[in-house]
Parts: C-alpha cells; structure tokens; sequence
C-alpha cells in the first residue's frame, strides 16, 4: 500500500471512493473503513486529510456539483443567441437523463442530504447559482430561474420513467418558458432589436371613442334615474314647503313632555351641604310623607 509520500492523489481518491461508495449503497451505508477499503488507503488517512465525515461529505459533493456545472458550460457555451441556446438546453436535459446512474442518484442523495441537513443547502444554494450564470447569457435572471428549475424537473422524469418523452416535448417545453408574449420576429437569435415608434395616427386608432350622447338623452350618471321637471315657481314653492316640515320636525320637544312623573308625588330637597364635600357630590334626597307608605314597602 503507497505511503502519503509517494500517493500525491490521496486525497482526490479518498474523495471519488466516497462518491462511488454513496452512489452504489447510498449515504447511510458510508463509513470511514469502507471508505478506505474502496481507496486502497490505510484508515489512518481518513482522519489525516479529514477532520470528520462531515468535511469529507463537503469536499465529495462539492467535487460532484463542479462536475454538474462543468456539464453546463460545455453544453451552454456554444450558443451564439437566444434560440440556439433553447436548442443547446433541450440537448443538456437529454443528455443529463439519458447519461449515468451515478450522476443521477449522487443528485438525489445530495438533495435529500440538504433536506435533512439545512448546514448542506450552502452546496445546493451554490450549484443552482452557478448553473443560473450560464443560463442568464442568454435570458434574463427570471426567465434562468423557471429554466433552471424545468432542467432538473425534465431530467429527474424522463430518467425515471417508463416510457420517456421524446425531444419535441423537451423543446415545447423550454420555449414555453423562454418565448416573452409579444416579442418581435427576430428577437430570439440575439440581434438587437429597434424601438417601435406608433404614429399619432396609429395612437388615436387606439384610443377608445368618446361618449356622445343622443339628442335630449340622459349623461351617463344618470341613466335610470327618472328625469325631472325643470325649475320654475312650483317647484321652488313645492321646496320651500318640504322645507318647513323638515324645520318643524327637528323643534325640540320640551322636556317637560318626556318627565315622568313620580307616582307618589313626593318633594325633595337638597340635602345641607358638608363641609369639605365638593359641590358637586351634593346630592337630594327625597322626604317621606306622612301616612305613605315606603317604596318597596
């Protein structure tokens, strides 16, 4: 077995054994001593290059997401404009479904590593912001975004169906996304496009007509209401006389209208003032007649 001195490539082997181990019996069958059994290294050079599984599972994936990326930009830097890049996109996810089973359970386990682990999302965060830089040469930040995401969507389906969709979809799919409503013929390969410049002409074509009333019929606002008569002496007098009945129905009523009367009709009288008490905790009282009786009595 190579000593540390003369095996240069240790490191770079112990983390392609934890790749190939992960991608075979998956994340929970990894250990230390099954590492370097597929590494051919002593188990004291885990611990040498590694402080931790941890620290070896960040460089593994690291390594396998540089590798996606790299897939990426050989697919993506060809392209010279907009639609031979959805031409180039559509290849990527063939390419991507259609390549190794490798590739395609070491995504999986690391998706549901970052899931369980939020300390690993710094890898899944940093793999989608990378593959979103080759895709934003050629579409805006959104548009790399949906795109990005339809990518991993199509690649994850057609690996794992049945029956898997041909390129046409693939290709409807993407240009769903990446055609913008209204974009001029010629837009998509790339070539600057000059403003459209509409006419005064062309813009009052547009405008909505203005409202002309019929002849002796009603505005707008007051369509449904009954018309009324036009102003003269009666209908000032009629006013006036509406008016007077709305004055005389807000008098106010005498309180002495709405008083009740005490039954017994007894006097009171203000009870001496104290001194020190406020004037306005006086208060009456009320005296009790002879020969009536008590209240509640």
């Amino acid at each position: 077995m190579a000593t540390g001195h003369t095996d240069p490539r240790r490191r770079e082997r112990i983390i392609a054994a934890t790749l190939d181990l992960i991608a075979e019996e998956g994340l929970a069958a990894v250990s230390h001593r099954k590492i370097a059994r597929r590494a051919g290294v002593p188990l004291g050079s885990m611990t040498y290059h590694f402080d931790g599984m941890d620290e070896l599972l960040r460089e593994a994936f690291g390594e396998f997401t540089g590798e996606a990326v790299a897939v990426f930009d050989a697919y993506l830097a060809a392209p010279a404009g907009r639609e031979e890049a959805v031409e180039a996109v559509a290849d990527l996810v063939h390419a991507l479904s259609e390549g190794s089973r490798r590739d395609l359970v070491l995504t999986q386990e690391l998706y549901a590593l970052a899931a369980r682990r939020p300390a690993y999302r710094e890898l899944t965060h940093e793999w989608m912001r990378r593959s979103r830089v080759h895709l934003e040469k050629y579409f805006d930040p959104d548009t790399a975004r949906q795109l990005d995401a339809l990518i991993e969507g199509l690649t994850l389906h057609r690996a794992l169906s049945r029956e898997p969709h041909d390129r046409a979809l693939t290709l409807e799919a993407i240009t769903r996304i990446t055609t913008v409503t209204g974009t001029p013929p010629g837009a998509l390969s790339g070539t600057p496009q000059p403003p459209v410049r509409h006419s005064p002409d062309h813009c009052a074509a547009r405008a909505p007509p203005p409202h002309r009333a019929a002849e002796g019929s009603p505005p707008p606002w007051r369509r449904g209401v009954a018309p009324t008569a036009p102003h003269g002496p009666d209908h000032r007098a009629a006013g006036a006389s509406r008016r007077g009945r709305c004055q005389r129905r807000r008098e106010p009523v005498p309180r002495a209208a709405v008083h009740r009367a005490d039954p017994l009709d007894r006097p009171s009288r203000p009870v001496p003032r104290v001194a020190g008490q406020p004037q306005h905790r006086q208060a009456h009282v009320r005296v009790q007649q002879p020969g009536l009786p008590r209240r509640g009595g």
